[in-house]
């Protein structure tokens, strides 16, 4: 594995929305999260929550607007995201043969 050059300080979603065939989810979402910090993202059922964080997280990427993710170095590319940002999700399929150990190494190849 490479060695990362410089830690995530910050992610910012500006305009943000996704939309699943032609209904809208969520739309115009701008924060910041600085590294760190903590924040709680509540809803009901069906209204976007983990799809939010899948995007945040860029497993998923928008329909309209930006996710930019900050290094120390400035902004991280897209494609190497996974290098800087895990999600964790109770829907997350686990080997169960594997140890944990061995599920990281596994899902984080």
């Amino acid at each position: 594995m490479n060695k990362i050059d410089a830690n995530l300080t910050g992610i910012s979603l500006n305009n943000v929305g996704k939309k699943f065939r032609k209904q809208w989810i969520f739309k115009g979402i701008n924060f910041h999260i600085h590294a760190g910090n903590k924040i709680a993202i509540n809803g009901h059922n069906g209204s976007g929550k983990s799809t939010l964080l899948q995007i945040i997280g860029g497993y998923v990427s928008t329909s309209d607007g930006k996710v930019v993710w900050e290094s120390q170095n400035g902004s991280i590319k897209d494609d190497a995201v996974y290098r800087y940002v895990a999600l964790a999700s109770p829907y997350m399929d686990l080997i169960d043969e594997f140890t944990f150990n061995e599920n990281i190494d596994f899902f984080s190849d």
